[in-house]
């Protein structure tokens, strides 16, 4: 079980409410407030709608038992307010193709708040309180596990430096703007 996400009405920080949910229970929410933000204190909206989407976020990490939500992660939280959905969904397919109907669940989110980051955020949290959930199918040996902590080191990294290029990018273009 895992708490079903909220955002901030405040300052669109998205956290985790106090409506619990798992793979296999449809909650259907509909104006419903949680809080306090941990980052201003004030409530947050749990996005509307009918939460059996988490079944289908559940059914496409099975496809590889979580193999790649890492990687998955890593390009959902590297996008910016520039990105649009289009362009994140080229991410997931080039990257991570076997997650590509994760794009479906992040329209559905965005068509209830309007927010490209509110929605990403949204199935975001979604995601990684379903593998959280996930009974692990992988062998548990030693090996397994140290394959998966080199996995999870190299796309900590690739996060690190994706956020290196976005962060270079926002010094050209702020340097370029005040020379204007």
């Amino acid at each position: 079980m895992f708490a079903l996400p909220a955002i901030c009405d405040n300052c669109n920080t998205v956290f985790a409410s106090s409506f619990v949910g798992g793979p296999g229970v449809t909650m259907i929410v509909t104006g419903s407030k949680s809080g306090p933000c941990p980052v201003c204190g004030s409530l947050g909206s749990v996005p509307d709608g009918t939460y059996d989407i988490i079944n289908d976020i559940e059914a496409t990490l099975n496809v590889d038992n979580g193999k790649d939500v890492f990687k998955l992660q890593r390009i959902l939280n590297t996008a910016s307010k520039q990105d649009s959905i289009s362009s994140i969904q080229n991410r997931i397919k080039k990257e991570t193709p076997q997650y590509e109907s994760i794009i479906d669940a992040i329209e559905y989110f965005f068509t209830r708040t309007k927010n490209t980051l509110a929605a990403i955020a949204t199935v975001s949290t979604l995601i990684f309180g379903v593998i959280g959930v996930i009974p692990d199918k992988s062998n548990s040996d030693e090996n397994s596990t140290i394959k998966n902590q080199q996995e999870v080191i190299k796309e900590q990294r690739n996060v690190i430096n994706d956020y290196k290029v976005q962060n270079e990018s926002l010094k050209n273009k702020n340097t370029n703007e005040g020379k204007r």
